[in-house]
């Protein structure tokens, strides 16, 4: 599938500019950085593959603006497979991705359980985590958690019964209201939309980064044992305006997440409003 290129987009009939992202593939990687063991193959972008002690991350190469108590939203769709060298209980492969929202462009954090994402300060993730690291890991070996400023070990998690490791393709939507500082989760097998699950959680973005400027990306680590892990599509959009219609040939996952923005968006105008 051919890659939408990355830029600024004025969508439909705005109030003003939104930042719009969009990469149906990695064919092209114009806007990202690629760090550590991460890339492409296949058009995907591969954070690691399936060898001990890897890591890797990918981030925007120019920083996303939140000011103003910006609501954002994005999606993408991952595949982990080729799982080797050993596992946990529930199966072979180790150790999961995270989608990363931080500071700095040019970084990874700690392999194996680290996720790639252990230790990057000023930071809010969304782990997809496939292995249960029982020593200080208080979560099972398939599960979903939002952590802050470099910790894996998640409290606000949620299990997952269907393994992410079986080469499945899963998508992702997550979104962040600005006002009520909401910010939400969903995820779905692509072929069995009923398989998935949702976790949310209140959190001051910008406050956790320090910072109204951001880069967004993945992070992906193995340790002892090891999977490949793969982004195979993504887009990030952020407006504090309404959009009243989306690109005729959006993907529909883009077409979901568009409608998600503008629901926030409406939210938070009802809000002003009422102020």
């Amino acid at each position: 599938m051919k890659k939408v290129l990355s830029c600024f987009l004025l969508l439909g009939s705005f109030s003003s500019f939104a930042t719009v992202i969009q990469y149906n593939d990695f064919s092209d990687t114009t806007g990202l950085t690629l760090n550590g063991n991460t890339q492409v193959v296949n058009n995907n972008l591969q954070l690691t593959n399936n060898i001990a002690w890897q890591g890797g991350s990918v981030f925007t190469t120019n920083a996303i603006s939140l000011i103003n108590d910006s609501s954002f939203a994005t999606s993408f769709s991952f595949k982990i497979d080729n799982n080797s060298l050993g596992g946990d209980t529930d199966g072979l492969g180790a150790d999961g991705l995270a989608f990363v929202i931080q500071t700095q462009n040019a970084n990874v954090g700690g392999a194996g359980g680290g996720l790639g994402y252990q230790g990057i300060n000023n930071s809010v993730a969304v782990e997809f985590d496939t292995f249960n690291n029982t020593s200080w890991d208080n979560n099972n070996g398939n599960h979903v958690g939002i952590g802050i400023n470099g910790n894996v070990n998640t409290s606000n998690n949620v299990n997952e019964p269907f393994r992410f490791n079986e080469g499945d393709v899963w998508n992702v939507l997550i979104t962040f209201d600005g006002i009520s500082k909401l910010f939400d989760v969903s995820w779905s097998m692509e072929t069995d939309s009923t398989k998935g699950g949702s976790i949310s959680r209140i959190l001051d973005v910008a406050s956790i980064l320090g910072s109204t400027d951001a880069f967004l990306g993945f992070t992906s680590g193995t340790g002892s044992y090891a999977s490949t892990h793969e982004i195979l599509s993504a887009t990030f959009t952020n407006t504090s305006s309404i959009p009243t219609n989306t690109p005729v040939n959006a993907p529909a996952t883009f077409s979901l997440m568009m409608s998600a923005l503008a629901f926030l968006v409406f939210r938070r105008k009802k809000q002003i409003l009422r102020s």
